[in-house]
């Protein structure tokens, strides 16, 4: 049986302790032990001893397990005697080592180090790691799987210095636990880290019994017992650190922090401490510290937290001793809701902390010398902010406030924002009020607000914080509260604008007036970049760039007919391949000659049209997208464009052909650094005529599109976050002709110049978008845009080469010149008021370069195939088109 194994007072322990060992441990007679001062393994077997097992008895000495190994013996000493040292490890799956009764690590002078890894396996009674004066035990449970397993106490440093580490999966289990035994100079430190890794105390874990005591759970360990004492007895220091996520120090008990002598428990970083009760400085004479991030006047920390049994609020007592709370964290919005009884001190050091919780048992004292500390309950005790703190909260202090100079309040303008004093408040020169700013608001304009009533008040603060661009505060006094009176500066919201359209943005959010959501979050800005961020994000430039993208869908039908007029004016009953180089986005894919060749490629130029006798049915489908860089205060638009044209044409005598055509098409516009995006749909009818005079062509047509057009934005910015959307139409109607001329034609080879002329009308309807404060009221808008184009195309029968494949490469390139006002823009409003303001959209370039190349593949004489690509490019803008079509001629 172990010598002892109940937990006594320190000067009891250390008695006993004495007396058991000199009768238990004290070198055997012969034959009643197994010294081993050299080094043994033992490997896949079971060694069996009958009585006790030295390692290291007078010399070196050590005993290895491995591979399943195992080793049984009465009491097992490490390191037993004065210059010994002996040395254990345990380690691999199955392999054990049994005391079946006590286990000393570092015993009598002796030094001693056992190592349990890799699902090892020790069991014992009672254990010391450190025994005597001179003896050093260290002992490590490394591994998931590895245990430790006593069936009574274990000691960490009784009277030598002793080290336990259990980590990455390790488990340590016993009953009473104590760090730091017997003796002031005494050190016992426990580690416990990893996930995983625990130690789990049946009964009494004491950190710091009699000398001195450090456990340190970290990185998801776990250490757990009944009840728990840092610093136990008088004259003992304990240190206990619970750090990192999952973390946990778990006493189902009552936690002492500090009974009789210097207790500190920090959790900091998530770690939790969890106890049925927390006591701090328990008996006169004693110190106890609880640190919430770090300890006071050092480097703030990340919190972590307090918590009673099963996750319930922690309840913290002071006793008669000298007890402390300190926080000393960096969170933003920390809550220390702990019920909190008796006198001590509680101080707020770093972060943001909110006081929830009951403490109408405290009567001790605060204080705040850092970050801010939000009185959200009834503090019953006197409070000092110094130098650096802030105080906020609309709670309650029962009891007197003292604001030391560089001291801070910190106020909303909320009616219900009322700190209440009982006592008296002082406020010393160069104390400050300083405003929140909050965008929940319960007050008006010009209208006194209470902000801290008091038993008497004595002093005044030096000013008042507010860096608000567009309010003043000013404070009054009266002898037992504390008014405070928000009035509209004269500065505008538009006086710290950038531009004429933020300006005018700024002005319709003004002349919402007091109450209105946007008007709210622009009176309590407090600086020029989040004005003018508020006004891009209000703008809808992105209904003002969907015209754009209507103006380039209609183009693409007006290069889709252009092209249509020129193949149907094939000379010689000939098929011409060529570019569309109007605009740069499609080609031509429909072709109503009857033979496989380029016009006039025989040289000859009748003044016949080919086809004029027959008819035909074309169809054409088309892929664009692009992108134009923002510039001014547009911002970069990106654009995709999908749609099929399909058309029928007649030869009308000799000269002419007529057809008329329908399409559809989607467009989907985005302005990414606005989170806007828009769809349009495109239903397009059109009626189109060519002539040709010999080499001369001519080539007519007109075509309307009707725009069915859904837009959605986000408004991000400040506290607004508003998803807004609208429905509306739009309309083009355009009419546009080109003249070309064949220069040559030889050897399977044309050349052609030419010019085109367009006219385009855009109309677009007013909208109303829904979402939130933010909708926009848009009015309807038109421009009409003249367009001209000049280019040469080629076109080249490859059947020339390859001996009548027919196949035709063709090539263009050309300028675009857009004349008129490019830029597109939209009036709105907010709502129904009736300041309106005008955004510009992302324009179209006026000059684009435009270049091309397509093929012509003749499947029969009578319905060629052609794959086009297009592109258009100016400094700030890119498109590129792929199409491909096929004709049917009768």
């Amino acid at each position: 049986m172990p010598p002892f194994s109940t937990v006594r007072p320190a000067n009891s322990i250390r008695a006993l302790l004495l007396a058991s060992t000199a009768v238990l441990f004290a070198s055997p007679m012969p034959g009643h032990a197994t010294d081993v001062d050299e080094d043994i393994v033992v490997d896949g077997v079971a060694q069996p001893y009958p009585d006790d097992l030295n390692i290291g008895a007078s010399a070196e000495g050590s005993l290895t397990i491995i591979n399943g190994g195992s080793v049984s013996n009465a009491n097992g000493f490490i390191g037993r005697n004065p210059g010994s040292t002996g040395v254990v490890t345990v380690t691999g799956t199955g392999s054990s080592w049994t005391n079946s009764m006590n286990l000393l690590v570092g015993a009598f002078g002796g030094n001693g180090t056992l190592t349990v890894s890799d699902s090892g396996s020790v069991s014992s009674g009672f254990v010391f790691i450190g025994l005597d004066s001179g003896s050093t035990g260290v002992a490590t449970v490394t591994g998931t799987g590895s245990s430790w397993t006593n069936s009574s106490n274990l000691f960490v440093g009784v009277s030598g210095n002793g080290t336990l580490t259990v980590s990455d999966g390790g488990s340590v289990s016993n009953d009473n636990g104590l760090i730091g035994s017997v003796g002031s100079g005494v050190t016992g430190v426990v580690t416990v880290t990893g996930t995983g890794s625990s130690w789990a105390n049946s009964g009494l874990l004491a950190v710091g019994n009699g000398g001195n005591g450090t456990l340190t759970v970290a990185d998801g360990g776990s250490v757990s017992n009944t009840s728990g004492s840092i610093s136990r007895n008088s004259g003992s220091t304990g240190v206990v650190t619970v750090t990192g996520a999952g973390s946990s120090w778990t006493s189902s008990g009552d936690l002492q922090v500090g009974r009789d002598g210097n207790g500190t428990l920090t959790a900091t970083d998530k770690g939790v401490v969890e106890a049925g009760s927390f006591s701090v400085a328990v008996n006169a004479g004693s110190t106890g510290t609880i640190n919430i991030g770090a300890a006071s006047g050092e480097d703030a920390q990340a919190a972590g937290a307090l918590q009673g049994a099963d996750g319930a609020v922690a309840v913290i007592e002071f006793g008669a001793g000298d007890g402390t709370i300190v926080l000393n964290h960096t969170e933003t919005d920390y809550e220390f809701d702990a019920t909190v009884s008796g006198d001590g001190l509680f101080k707020q050091e770093a972060g943001n902390t909110h006081l929830t919780g009951d403490w109408s048992g405290f009567t001790g004292t605060g204080e705040i010398s850092g970050g801010m500390l939000s009185i959200d309950t009834d503090f019953r005790g006197s409070l000092s902010v110094l130098s650096g703190g802030t105080l906020a909260g609309e709670g309650s202090i029962d009891g007197d406030a003292d604001f030391d100079a560089g001291s801070t309040l910190l106020v909303d303008l909320d009616a219900d924002d009322i700190l209440d004093v009982s006592g008296t408040v002082t406020i010393d020169e160069d104390a400050h009020v300083a405003f929140a700013g909050s965008r929940t608001l319960d007050f008006e304009l010009g209208i006194s607000t209470t902000i801290m009533t008091a038993g008497e008040i004595d002093g005044e603060f030096d000013s008042v914080i507010e860096d608000l661009l567009f309010l003043d505060i000013a404070l009054a006094y009266t002898p037992t509260t504390i008014d405070l009176t928000p009035e509209r500066n004269g500065l505008a919201f538009s006086d710290v604008t950038d531009t004429r359209t933020q300006a005018a943005i700024a002005d319709a959010v003004e002349s919402l007036d007091w109450g209105n959501p946007l008007y709210d979050e622009f009176l309590f800005m407090n600086n020029r970049d989040q004005v003018i961020e508020g006004t891009i994000w209000l703008s809808g430039e992105a209904h003002a760039s969907i015209q754009t993208s209507a103006i380039q869908s209609a183009g693409m039908v007006r290069d889709i007919i252009t092209w249509r007029l020129r193949s149907s004016l094939a000379v010689d009953n000939a098929d011409v391949v060529s570019m569309d180089s109007m605009t740069g986005n499609l080609a031509q894919l429909a072709y109503a000659g009857d033979e496989g060749t380029p016009a006039g490629v025989d040289g000859t130029t009748t003044g016949s049209i080919g086809t004029a006798s027959g008819h035909a049915v074309w169809s054409k489908a088309y892929g664009a997208m692009g992108k134009t860089l923002g510039s001014g205060e547009s911002h970069t638009t990106e654009r995709s464009t999908g749609g099929l044209l399909t058309g029928v044409e007649i030869g009308y005598g000799s000269d002419w052909r007529l057809g008329g055509f329908l399409g559809y098409s989607h467009t989907q516009t985005n302005v990414g650094e606005l989170e806007s995006k828009s769809g349009m749909d495109s239903f397009t009818a059109g009626l189109y005529a060519a002539r040709r005079y010999e080499a001369l062509r001519l080539m007519y047509g007109a075509a309307v599109s009707v725009n069915e057009i859904g837009t959605e934005r986000n408004v991000r910015f400040s506290s607004i976050d508003e998803t807004l959307t609208a429905d509306y139409r739009s309309a083009t109607v355009q009419a546009f002709g080109e003249v070309g001329y064949a220069l040559t034609n030889q050897n399977g080879f044309l050349i052609e110049p030419f010019a085109g002329a367009a006219l385009v009308y855009q109309y677009t309807s007013g909208f109303t978008e829904t979402g939130g404060a933010s909708a926009l009221t848009g009015a309807w808008a038109s421009r009409m845009l003249p367009v001209t184009t000049l280019g040469l195309r080629s076109t080249f029968d490859l059947g020339r080469l390859y001996g009548g494949t027919g196949v035709s490469l063709a090539s263009s390139v050309a300028w675009n010149h857009t004349f008129g006002d490019i830029t597109p823009a939209t009036t709105m409003t907010f709502g129904s008021t009736n300041t309106s303001f005008t955004v510009p959209g992302n324009a179209a370039a006026r000059d684009v370069g435009l270049v091309g190349v397509g093929l012509n593949f003749a499947v029969t004489p009578d319905m060629p195939i052609t794959i086009d690509y297009t592109g258009a490019f100016a400094p700030d803008q890119e498109d590129h088109a792929l199409s491909a079509g096929v004709n049917a001629r009768f």
